[in-house]
């Protein structure tokens, strides 16, 4: 099941070598974020935010917000139709994508 909340922050990389799915941060990337934000003085800046194997619960990218809950912009994915191939169903495993089998199971059961 996705964890949804007002204090999580689901990320994406776009980067190549980096996860391709959205990926919640850890509580110490969130309070290096929150704290560089949030401060007066200049500080070392916690960018670019990347993503390993211990961003777990990741979603696929395609995902609407309908079945998420994750808002990212006004370009949102809109649900496919019936007759659009779905470009999710993945028949390889890989670890960063998918940190965990469990992972991978629950992401094409979402497609």
């Amino acid at each position: 099941m996705l964890a949804i909340g007002p204090t999580l922050f689901y990320f994406h990389s776009d980067r190549y070598g980096v996860a391709y799915r959205i990926y919640p941060l850890r509580s110490d990337q969130k309070q290096q974020l929150l704290d560089f934000l949030l401060s007066v003085k200049a500080t070392s800046s916690p960018l670019p935010i990347l993503g390993d194997e211990r961003n777990v619960g990741r979603i696929n990218l395609e995902e609407s917000i309908e079945s998420t809950g994750i808002y990212r912009d006004i370009w949102e994915w809109k649900p496919l139709l019936l007759d659009t191939p779905d470009m999710r169903r993945r028949d390889v495993y890989d670890s960063l994508n998918y940190p965990t089998i469990e992972d991978f199971q629950q992401a094409r059961e979402r497609v």
